[in-house]
């Protein structure tokens, strides 16, 4: 191969360096497109139905289990009234 055609191959193919971003260009769009469809349709879906695909939820869910959910014990006037020891570096003055 010469170095005419050489220049020649070079050339045509930098003339196509456009061509090939645009097309790469394009099907990334499409993909993007696509996701945010599916992701529109599924979400849709989901709220149709009221079903929740949680697999790691779903997957730690035992329904023979029973849930017991207690409140925490409320803080009394006594242990309202109590302060923390002054810390011995710094004076408390409010």
């Amino acid at each position: 191969m010469d170095l005419e055609n050489s220049v020649v191959l070079l050339t045509h193919q930098a003339a196509l360096v456009v061509d090939y971003g645009f097309l790469v260009g394009l099907v990334a769009v499409i993909v993007a497109c696509a996701s945010m469809y599916y992701k529109m349709r599924m979400g849709e879906e989901l709220r149709r139905t009221g079903e929740h695909h949680d697999h790691l939820h779903m997957s730690r869910y035992d329904p023979s289990r029973s849930v017991i959910v207690t409140r925490p014990e409320e803080l009394d006037e006594s242990k309202k009234a109590q302060r923390a020891p002054a810390h011995k570096w710094r004076s408390r003055r409010r």
